[in-house]
């Protein structure tokens, strides 16, 4: 069993700031089902972040507590890419599309730009030592996160201004919601790192796999539940984005459809819920609503009873 949980759940855990009882109870439930931790870069991203304004604070001490807890890591800088990829060559080949393995063997694994000499010096040290080592060099080279942060947020209000505007010019949204989609696949393997260029039938391949992911969203499925969940906001005009939106919870959603517990907050399930009644009701896709948990605790609750249910029924 595969664990992804929120930020501000693993945080509680190292923390402590939870109640005893759902630490313990946590942990037996992690050795009874054989279950693992997923850790993401945006969960390091989202907990040192007070080592650039408060010092050292607690940092250290959780990435040593989470790193002791039976984890995997799993590559979100470059899954969506990969995803895409794959699929394409499978689909040009004309074989089947296989899904892809995102997980990887370390927190520097998950890093983009990184030499394979830096990569393997790196995998014999502790987490806590690479973020001390990643930190202490972004602050050499004058690194300033609470501005990377903001322009972030500045090109993703642009892109959701932007394809409000492109809805407007479409007879209806689920028609606009679908072009984009086209053009997004279309976009993501134009000057990439396969060569595209190429029709099928007479059509532009990149164009006719496009049609094919359309129809098929277990396919790509990060691709697709972030391209949808970022859509259902877009077409939410009343919720204002926030700054975590961006390097956080859609950053967080895409490694959903590869693990079998995750924990968010009610917006995200809210989304992710819109997903499942607009895409999963009309195409072949997995739900994902059902393995979504507000935290820990229900996480707990929840799979206990199920867990005692199967128990049960197996006498």
């Amino acid at each position: 069993m595969l664990i992804y949980l929120d930020s501000k759940d693993l945080n509680s855990l190292a923390d402590n700031s939870i109640s005893v009882e759902t630490i313990n109870r946590f942990n037996d439930f992690l050795l009874d089902h054989d279950a693992k931790l997923v850790y993401s870069f945006i969960h390091i991203d989202e907990m040192t972040r007070p080592l650039y304004s408060e010092g050292q604070s607690n940092v250290m001490s959780r990435c040593n507590y989470l790193e002791n807890l039976p984890h995997v890591w799993i590559n979100i800088s470059s899954l969506k890419k990969d995803e895409l990829d794959v699929a394409f060559i499978q689909y040009s080949q004309g074989e089947y599309c296989k899904p892809i393995d995102p997980f990887v063997r370390s927190y520097i694994d998950t890093l983009v730009d990184v030499s394979r000499e830096v990569r393997n010096y790196y995998r014999s040290k502790s987490l806590s030592e690479m973020i001390w080592d990643q930190m202490y060099g972004q602050k050499l080279n004058g690194f300033d996160l609470v501005a990377h942060h903001k322009v972030l947020f500045d090109r993703y209000e642009d892109l959701i201004r932007k394809d409000r505007e492109t809805i407007q010019r479409f007879p209806n949204v689920l028609t606009a919601t679908k072009e984009l989609l086209y053009d997004k696949v279309v976009q993501g393997l134009t000057g990439g790192r396969i060569n595209s260029h190429h029709e099928l039938d007479g059509e532009d391949i990149r164009l006719s796999f496009a049609k094919y992911l359309y129809k098929n969203p277990a396919v790509c499925p990060s691709r697709r539940l972030s391209f949808e969940i970022f859509h259902v906001l877009i077409r939410d005009t009343r919720t204002k984005p926030r700054p975590s939106d961006v390097v956080g919870d859609f950053n967080h959603i895409e490694a959903l459809p590869y693990v079998d517990v995750f924990t968010t907050d009610r917006t995200i399930s809210h989304y992710v819920k819109a997903y499942d009644d607009i895409v999963s009701s009309k195409f072949d896709s997995p739900t994902y609503s059902p393995k979504t948990y507000k935290n820990i605790k229900e996480v707990l609750d929840k799979l206990e009873r199920t867990s005692v249910r199967h128990h049960a029924q197996t006498y």
